[in-house]
């Protein structure tokens, strides 16, 4: 049946013998040519068996084909075309802008997808010369495989090229063929618009479903390759089985999806979900507004980026919290940055290993070039906690690692006037505002400071100011090289000093002389201005020694000098070295570290060569003179003193002596030496050791009936005798006798030598300096000295002091002044210092202990954010169209429970899939999960 003029329902191509079947046209030169077709409208075309084209100027043009609207093409079999689409004035464009054709075919976003080199996307992009080189560079195999390694891509990218040339010469072709009349030109064309895929959909105003079995939804939009859906007004889904749902979102890449308004899938199975996201590399995950997952590097898949404004530019890294970013320049792959605004890797650096993670607010891992470059697996824990140098880690909030290899534990961002954190290489910073700046620098304890190499601050505000130097406890400080301050407030201020004691002062350098208290004979001691005696060191050396020995002195002084000058400098060039702005600074810096680092060990030898030497020759200077400088207990400006208490008696020449051992020296026997054996003979006591003084007020007066006389002992001494006078007896017979007890049985005297003759003693004679008297035993007190040594009985506990050593009797040891703390010290320590020890001890376990509960919290909260993750995705759903679902589920998982509930709806047509879910831990915690899904199946 044909109505209206020039319309036609006739079958030419059938049998002559059997007629037209089930044709029908109706409208100004509609057209129903095949068996059981249906045309309506102007103009309108039905041109194969069973199918309908409805509307002006639509056209079904393949079995079972379907064209509804005005200018709707059903072009592919089984196709279906709703809506209005090409008009000539819409082909015209092909005619007018030669990048119509560009624009259509996505000619800019597949090389762009395809080839990361800028210069050649330039080349490629160009408007005159681009699709020239497009051909050219197809033809260049080992060009090509550069620039694009993988195989499939690149077999991929050569078709795209070859299909594009054919398209662009068949517009060519019909613009020769119809120069005025686009409208005629339509069918040479890519099939620009209308269902031209076998069992395709398209539906809206010049919506394009060229791909088979596609769809395409709304306005504008196109799905142009096999099984790819594309919904929205201008949604493309250029790649196979691809999904874009949403205004202006794109897929391209194959098996990819996008979803939201502007969402872009760019690469391979890669997902865009969210406001403006894009997922631009092979198996990509973009979820949030603003989300992007960009291609840098040549490792560039499996990234995802969740959040708004999230960003993971390097491959297999991953980007979580608003603003996140994971940077890309590098050759390996993995960041991760997990928090708002938490950062790893610098944009356009040249970044070689990556591998770093930023977990908290503002967290950055590997942000900063560092000797021109961005280093890599640094971790960073904590909001606005940073790790920059490589394997560092950062763990707290505004945590600082710079250094390569440190660890910053605590809140140590800097302030106006200071610098805060381990910025030193392998170097330690743990506490509140804690500093380490020195290489393998150690700084432990709130606002401590670690600032050269190899140094050790522990303790509140703690400060090591000195190669090798170790400062422990509150406020302690050390500015003297390998020197060592231990106790609240003490300081070591000379090389090789050690301060022990809170507030004690070591400030005397190496090369003191000592005292010596038999130095000056003349010189007298004054007990209410003491005057110090130093030793004359040509007393203990040859005066042909001590010249060499003090230029060795001297050398080794020199050589000390040169050895601080030369850390001072290194303190700066090993850190421009390694951390250095540019790179002629850094080169600069490496050449003088090299030459100061061999001075400086060529110092530290020579050295240790004067020392040697003066072990081996000058000994017993050692004695007098210290090579090292002083271990102090006190401080003589604050006036603070200590008794280093528990000492053993000393036995070498450098040894210290114990108060017991000078008691003994206190009462020892006065050796006076023999001046002659005549009678008026002058004996010379010997040194003088002071002003002569009473040693006590008692006298000898010799009466009537005594008598004194000099006679020689066994041992050919001088000894003063004391008897009775007989003479005196007998001429004073008034002499009387008390009564007395009996004395007691004596035994018989030995044998002696006859002593020599002396003068007879007169009345009132007095003994002077020069007479020898020979005591056998002194009691004072409880105090008995004799040739056995010294005894103190007091009670039931007696103390001697004999050849054997100390018995204390049980009695406590008291007023013992702090000992040497070191791994070769002989020295007795208090109990302060036990205590101290203590104290520290239970610090440092209570830290342990807070470090400990930290970790184990962490872990809590992994296990619950495992236990919630099970529980969601144990949630079931509807396998049933048309059927609702709500669900719950629970999960254990090493002593945490979650629990889940979710919503889930399956459409009528079983294609869509909506659900809502929501979970939280069972411990109390507030720890929550939500989250929302939808997919589509067919």
């Amino acid at each position: 049946m044909a109505i209206g003029a020039n319309a036609k329902a006739n079958d030419e191509d059938r049998a002559p013998n059997k007629p037209n079947s089930n044709m029908i046209a109706i409208g100004l030169n509609a057209k129903a040519t095949k068996t059981d077709a249906i045309t309506m409208g102007t103009n309108s075309q039905a041109s194969e068996i069973n199918t309908t084209a409805l509307g002006a100027y639509a056209e079904a043009t393949a079995q079972y084909g379907i064209a509804v609207g005005a200018d709707a093409y059903s072009v592919g079999e089984r196709a279906i075309a709703i809506g209005v689409h090409t008009s000539e004035k819409e082909m015209k464009k092909f005619y007018d802008d030669p990048n119509k054709l560009r624009e259509f075919l996505n000619y800019d976003s597949t090389i762009k997808s395809n080839i990361t080199d800028q210069a050649v996307i330039s080349e490629l992009t160009n408007a005159k010369q681009g699709e020239t080189k497009l051909a050219e560079l197809i033809k260049d195999d080992a060009r090509l495989k550069q620039l694009i390694p993988d195989q499939k891509k690149r077999d991929d990218f050569i078709a795209f090229a070859k299909k594009f040339a054919e398209e662009r010469n068949k517009l060519n072709e019909q613009k020769r063929l119809h120069p005025d009349n686009p409208e005629l030109a339509r069918f040479g064309l890519y099939n620009p618009f209308g269902a031209t895929g076998g069992q395709a959909i398209a539906i809206g105003n010049e919506s394009l479903a060229s791909g088979a079995y596609s769809i395409a939804l709304g306005a504008e939009s196109k799905a142009t390759n096999y099984a790819s859906i594309a919904t929205g007004y201008k949604a493309k889904a250029t790649g196979e089985q691809a999904l874009a749902n949403g205004f202006a979102a794109e897929a391209i890449g194959d098996f990819s999806s996008s979803i939201g308004t502007a969402a872009k899938a760019m690469g391979y199975t890669s997902i865009a979900l969210g406001y403006g996201s894009n997922a631009g590399m092979t198996e990509a995950v973009a979820i949030g507004s603003g989300a992007k997952v960009k291609i840098g590097g040549s490792d560039f898949r499996g990234s995802i980026a969740i959040g708004r404004n999230a960003n993971s530019q390097a491959g297999l890294s991953i980007a979580i919290g608003a603003d996140s970013m994971n940077h890309d320049g590098g050759v390996y792959s993995g960041n991760t940055a997990v928090g708002t605004g938490a950062v790893t890797g610098k944009s356009g650096s040249k970044q070689e290993p990556t591998g770093a993670t930023a977990i908290g607010n503002g967290a950055h891992a590997n942000t900063d070039e560092i000797g021109g470059r961005i280093f890599a697996y640094g971790t960073a824990i904590g909001t606005s906690s940073n790790a920059q140098g490589t394997y560092s880690s950062a763990l707290g909030t505004h945590s600082r690692a710079m250094g390569h290899y440190s660890v910053s534990i605590g809140v140590q961002n800097d302030t106006k006037d200071h610098q805060h954190g381990a910025w030193g290489y392998g170097s330690n910073a743990i506490g509140l505002y804690a500093h380490a700046r020195g290489l393998y620098s150690n700084a432990i304890g709130s606002e401590s400071e670690s600032l050269y190499n190899n140094s050790v601050a522990f303790g509140y505000r703690a400060q090591t100011k000195a190669v090798n130097s170790v400062s422990v406890g509150t406020g302690a400080q050390t500015t003297g090289v390998n020197s060592v301050a231990l106790g609240p407030s003490a300081m070591a201020t000379f090389n090789s000093t050690v301060a022990l004691g809170d507030n004690s002062l070591a400030n005397t350098k190496s090369d003191v002389i000592g005292f010596d208290p038999l130095g000056y004979a003349s010189t007298a001691y004054n007990a209410t201005k003491p005057e110090t005696l130093l030793k004359d060191m040509s007393t203990v050396l040859s005066t042909e020694k001590l010249e060499a020995y003090n230029n060795l002195r001297a050398k080794i002084i020199e050589l000390d000098e040169k050895i601080f000058s030369y850390n001072e400098i290194l303190k700066v060039s090993e850190y421009d070295r390694l951390y250095g702005k540019t790179e002629d600074i850094r080169n600069k810096a490496s050449e003088t570290t090299a030459k100061i680092r061999k001075n400086r060990d060529d110092a530290i030898a020579d050295k240790k060569l004067a020392l040697a030497e003066i072990q081996a020759n000058y000994n017993d200077a050692n004695t007098w003179r210290s090579s090292a400088g002083a271990v102090s207990v006190g401080n003589s400006d604050l006036g603070i003193t200590r008794q280093i208490t528990n000492v053993a008696a000393g036995s070498e020449d450098t040894d210290a002596v114990n108060v017991a051992q000078l008691k003994a020296l206190a009462t020892a026997p006065v050796l006076f030496y023999n001046g002659g054996s005549s009678s008026g003979a002058n004996f010379n006591i010997g040194t003088q050791l002071g002003s002569p003084f009473n040693l006590t007020n008692l006298r000898f007066s010799f009466g009537n009936g005594l008598k004194a006389s000099l006679q020689k002992d066994g041992n050919n001494n001088q000894v003063l005798f004391m008897e009775l006078d007989s003479d005196a007896i007998k001429t004073n017979p008034d002499l009387k006798v008390q009564n007395g007890r009996d004395g007691r049985d004596g035994r018989d005297g030995q044998n002696g030598r006859d002593g020599i003759n002396g003068r007879d003693g007169t009345n009132g004679s007095s003994l002077t300096p020069n007479d020898i008297v020979n005591v056998k035993e002194v009691h004072t007190g409880n105090t008995v000295m004799n040739t056995n040594g010294v005894t103190i009985n007091k009670g039931s506990k007696t103390v001697s002091i004999t050849e054997n050593g100390l018995d204390n009797g049980g009695n406590k040891v008291v007023n013992v002044a702090a000992g040497d703390i070191s791994a070769i010290s002989k020295e007795a320590v208090n109990g302060q210092q036990l205590y101290e020890t203590n104290q520290s001890v239970a610090q440092n376990t209570r830290s342990i202990n807070q470090l400990n509960n930290k970790m184990d919290e962490v872990d809590r909260r992994g296990r619950r954010g495992v236990a919630i993750a099970g529980a969601m995705g144990l949630l079931p759903q509807p396998h049933t169209s048309g059927r609702s679902s709500i669900s719950t589920a629970t999960t254990y998982y090493r002593g945490e429970q979650a629990l889940a509930v979710g919503y889930s709806r399956l459409t009528d047509n079983g294609k869509h899939i909506v659900k809502f879910s929501g979970a939280s831990n069972m411990s109390g915690k507030k720890d929550v999960m939500v989250g929302a899904a939808y997919g589509y199946e067919w």
